[in-house]
Order: structure tokens, then sequence, then C-alpha cells
């Protein structure tokens, strides 16, 4: 097992800069946790009848950050070779406002602080089920 500590500079992308790390450093599959501050942020919560996300987005207001309070998922590389990334955020929109759900995406301000926790290859066997999606 190998936890990379990893910052995210401001204005960088997630999932996608998450994603792009994991490509350029040969990573094979693990979980991820972390904290932060973002600009916006887009999430979902599943809607089980459709199938599809509910999806709610989120922009700081004036000089506030949304304060990331949590960040968690994992990733892995599937068989096609793409990345399969799946995370969950719960943040701060103000006093005592707090939402969450699945992470769609977001903008990095100022800054996120994250851990991958890489595993190895087992996490693409114990979720073969997004191996396909």
């Amino acid at each position: 097992m190998q936890v990379i500590p990893l910052k995210i500079p401001e204005g960088s992308k997630l999932p996608d800069f998450v994603i792009s790390f994991i490509q350029a450093n040969s990573l094979k599959g693990g979980y991820l946790v972390g904290i932060g501050g973002l600009e916006e942020v887009e999430i979902g919560v599943l809607n089980r009848k459709t199938n599809q996300y509910e999806v709610s987005k989120f922009t700081r207001n004036g000089d506030s950050t949304i304060e990331l309070l949590s960040i968690t998922g994992n990733y892995f590389v599937k068989s096609d070779g793409n990345i399969a990334f799946h995370a969950h955020a719960t943040f701060a929109t103000g006093h005592e406002k707090v939402a969450g759900g699945h992470l769609i995406s977001a903008k990095v301000s100022p800054y996120v602080e994250l851990f991958l926790v890489e595993t190895g290859i087992q996490v693409k066997t114990a979720f073969k089920h997004r191996d396909s999606q």
C-alpha cells in the first residue's frame, strides 16, 4: 500500500485533475480522502427510478469559500484503460448550511488537500460492475 499526498492548486477542476494524476503516475486502484476549498461544485443524488442523477450546482458568494468538509471515494483502471472514478463530497456553503452527494465536478479555490491510497488492482476486481460503465 502506498499513500500519496496531493495538493490540488487553485483553478483546477475535479475530478479531471485527479484522473490526470492517476494516469500520469500509472496508479492501478485505491481510495481517496481529502478536504479543502472550492469556488463552485456540482453534485448529484441518484434517482433510482430513472437511474439518473438529480443535479445541484453551488457557487461561492463574494469572497467566501465553499469549504470542502470531506471528499471520499475510489478509483481504478478499467479494462479499456480509462479511469473509473467515484467520489462523494460534503461541503459547507455558509454558516450551518451543509450539502453533499455524488461529486460530478468542482473548481478548486484556494486548494484541495487529498490523500490517494494506492491499494492495487484488487479494486477493479471488487468493483467489476463499474468496469464496463
